[in-house]
């Protein structure tokens, strides 16, 4: 089980990286972020730190909740769950990524979009 929950690290992480650095090299403004809590960040900052400081924050959320996981919840039902989870959020986020690479909304995009914090 602990090597699922290294691979889903690692893929929750390598994930966020590319879609940060296919938004940092897509995005002209802070309108053009679809994810409201992004938006918030990059306008508080400049456009570009605040992509990157959106990076940094996910790999304190992913380092506090794989400590949170081993600390107090270390039972393999709540591991499956975590990896459930994580590569979940790593398919969105490589979802994402394509979709800045292309330029075009791929079919996950298309049905992110239909939620109302992501209009």
């Amino acid at each position: 089980m602990d090597i699922l929950i290294i691979t889903a690290v690692i893929a929750m992480v390598i994930s966020k990286l590319l879609d940060c650095l296919s938004t940092h090299n897509r995005i002209r403004e802070v309108n053009d972020e679809m994810n409201f809590f992004g938006r918030i960040i990059m306008d508080g900052l400049t456009l570009r730190k605040g992509i990157w400081a959106v990076f940094f924050l996910s790999l304190i959320i992913i380092a506090s909740s794989t400590w949170i996981l081993y600390a107090y919840y270390p039972t393999p039902f709540y591991k499956g769950i975590f990896v459930v989870v994580a590569f979940f959020i790593s398919i969105v986020q490589l979802a994402v990524a394509h979709s800045n690479y292309t330029g075009r909304p791929n079919f996950i995009i298309r049905q992110l979009r239909r939620l109302p914090l992501f209009r």
